[in-house]
């Protein structure tokens, strides 16, 4: 900052004040002279962080920006110290230049910006930035919580009358960065913000010109009333989070594989995990005593693992999803969209196993489009295949599910004859069963998604599902034994 900057004799503050102070400068009609000029900062950083200013009818000017100072001057102060790393301030500064109404800070325990202010024509302030603070002021609010998790942040709205009280103030945000860079007002008393987003959850209202978002950043506007009646709230995407599939892992082609896909724009972390001695504690007989994992994609391996503590332990502790036992395998992976492969071995050895992928950035733009499992279907419960799937972040999903057998033949491989599905949730209660796709209730919509079974012995169903956790079921009709696949695609 310059301490040397003009400033003019009764101007509010003449003096330098630190390292950077914001200013507020009034320039005759001919821009020829100085009406007033005063700096407005404190002993710390102002600097370049005077972001916005309004003008009433009464000449009036309205600043807000950021604040590291902890003696920045207040007047009639909402709040008259700061809340910790910086803070949000806004400053109504009277005509003359000469004082101000008011000066407040606005501010939680971490980081808030000010980037946008506007005036009413009776003097009313409104605020926009964003805000990393869980404990940002908030009264009177459309989104009373935080929606970002640190160091995210979300933006804010928040309005001051003519004196300086608050009258609301409220988060406007999602589960990532999102951010207010300027508001406009109405003559209604309405506030317009529009800022950028990075959520796939960003609040939006049913029949808006667009309620998702489909790249990594996207624009915004809202239109926050006190008076007008809440517009309902467009449900945000579900996601498919994991899914872990139970059978008897035997040798090649007979091994449990895994495969799923990364679609979107960007990379998907993902933990896979590949477990056998753990299982006998649920009282299963004959469980795959040393698991390996290996993952492909393509055919092309990357990455394998035989024991999970060696050699990246402590970033699978990390996760909180680690194996129980210590012959059990996992991968931690970051994986670019594409289709991959996990498949799991025995070593020296056959048995009962489990493959299991979750989605370790959930906020991320990419998710798993579809997750599917191969192995061998046996007579009894123990031995049928068992496709556990979770759906998360948002409203329904509509999945379909698929148990294929016949259709295996063309790729050299003995399918189960006649697979049977069966589709439960987390209390174990029957949602949906089948036996040939063709006699579903949705076979029109399995087709005309293009994921019509190639046999007609092969099942498959269409269901909307809530958030919650889900198993499938996939039996051979009449105890009849071979290798199926289970799939569930996330179609909406």
């Amino acid at each position: 900052g310059s301490s040397s900057f003009p400033t003019t004799a009764g101007a509010f503050q003449t003096t330098f004040g630190g390292s950077g102070d914001a200013y507020v400068t009034k320039l005759n009609p001919a821009g020829s002279a100085l009406v007033y000029s005063t700096f407005i900062g404190g002993s710390g950083s102002e600097s370049n962080q005077l972001d916005s200013l309004a003008i009433d009818a009464a000449g009036n000017a309205y600043v807000t920006g950021q604040t590291s100072s902890t003696n920045f001057p207040t007047v009639n102060a909402f709040q008259s110290t700061p809340g910790g790393g910086t803070d949000v301030y806004v400053a109504k500064l009277n005509a003359a230049g000469s004082g101000l109404v008011y000066s407040t800070y606005l501010g939680g325990s971490e980081s808030d910006f000010g980037s946008g202010i506007a005036a009413d024509a009776a003097g009313n302030a409104y605020v926009t930035g964003d805000t990393s603070s869980t404990n940002f002021p908030i009264a009177n609010a459309f989104q009373n919580t935080f929606g970002g998790g640190f160091p995210f942040g979300d933006a804010f709205v928040t309005k001051f009358d003519a004196a300086g009280a608050l009258t609301y103030s409220t988060y406007l945000g999602g589960s990532d960065i999102d951010t207010g860079y300027g508001i406009a007002v109405d003559a209604a008393g309405d506030a317009y913000v529009t800022g950028t987003t990075y959520s796939l959850c960003f609040p939006t209202t049913v029949g808006a010109f667009d309620t998702s978002s489909g790249l990594p950043l996207h624009s915004f506007i809202a239109k926050i009333s006190e008076t007008a009646p809440a517009a309902a709230l467009a449900p945000c995407p579900a996601q498919l989070l994991n899914i872990s599939t139970r059978m008897h892992v035997g040798t090649d082609p007979n091994q449990l594989i895994g495969g799923f896909i990364v679609t979107g724009s960007g990379p998907k972390k993902v933990i896979i995990l590949a477990t056998g001695p753990s299982l006998a504690a649920f009282g299963l007989q004959g469980v795959l005593a040393d698991p390996v994992l290996e993952l492909f994609q393509g055919n092309t391996l990357i990455a394998s693992n035989d024991n999970w503590k060696v050699p990246a332990q402590a970033e699978i502790e990390d996760t909180q999803l680690q194996p129980s036992n210590d012959l059990e395998s996992a991968l931690v992976r970051t994986l670019d969209p594409g289709t991959y492969t996990a498949i799991v071995r025995g070593t020296n050895g056959t048995g009962i196993g489990t493959v299991q992928v979750y989605d370790l950035s959930q906020l991320s733009f990419s998710k798993l489009a579809n997750i599917s499992s191969r192995g061998s279907v046996q007579p009894g419960d123990e031995n049928a295949m068992i496709a556990g799937f979770i759906i998360g972040n948002g409203g329904e999903a509509r999945v379909v599910v698929r148990a294929l057998g016949p259709s295996l033949a063309a790729f050299g491989i003995a399918g189960i004859p006649d697979p049977t599905l069966e589709l439960k949730n987390a209390q174990g209660s029957t949602l949906l069963a089948n036996d040939d796709w063709q006699q579903a209730a949705a076979a029109a919509e399995i087709s005309s998604r293009g994921l019509a079974p190639g046999d007609t012995l092969e099942s498959a169903l269409a269901i909307s599902l809530p958030n919650g956790g889900y198993t499938a079921i996939v039996r051979g009709k009449g105890a009849a034994s071979g290798v199926a696949v289970v799939e569930v695609y996330n179609v909406e």
